[in-house]
């Protein structure tokens, strides 16, 4: 046997109305038979009456409000655009640091004697009471270097 339903079946209603469907029905004589519910959000209700007469009701899931669908894209959007201004300023911040001026070991070396030089003619009595005799600056701001540096000031 074949259970045949025909689209005249068939009443599409929204969610929100399903209530004074079933109060209608109910008054009518028609009995509830069967609830569906699928999981892809679809549901099903299917009713008849004593003599045989069946129904099923498509309940709709309730539209959102326009405006509501609009607010919300507009507001994804501005999020992806704040994502994407947000790692645009990491990526000129990162690549300001790497444009720095690279000094050559050599203009390190003499910076380091200048600014050596500089703090001792500062504080004189100190470097006197600490140290007797004469400083070499240039020695101690080679050992200031690291290693590389100094490597490249010997070539």
């Amino acid at each position: 046997m074949t259970i045949q339903t025909s689209l005249q079946d068939i009443v599409k209603i929204p969610a929100n109305e399903l209530g004074k469907f079933q109060l209608i029905l109910a008054k009518s004589g028609y009995s509830l038979d069967e609830v569906v519910d699928y999981d892809d959000g679809r549901s099903y209700e299917n009713w008849s009456t004593g003599n045989g007469i069946k129904l099923i009701l498509d309940i709709c899931p309730p539209h959102p409000n326009q405006s509501d669908q609009i607010v919300s894209e507009i507001i994804d959007c501005w999020l992806e655009l704040r994502a994407i201004r947000n790692a645009l300023e990491a990526e000129v911040e990162t690549n300001i640091s790497v444009t720095e001026h690279k000094y050559s070991a050599f203009d390190q070396l003499i910076e380091n004697i200048h600014n050596l030089e500089k703090e001792m003619q500062e504080d004189d009595a100190m470097y006197r009471l600490m140290i007797k005799g004469e400083v070499d600056t240039v020695l101690v701001s080679y050992y200031t270097l690291d290693e590389e540096t100094r490597q490249a000031v010997l070539q």
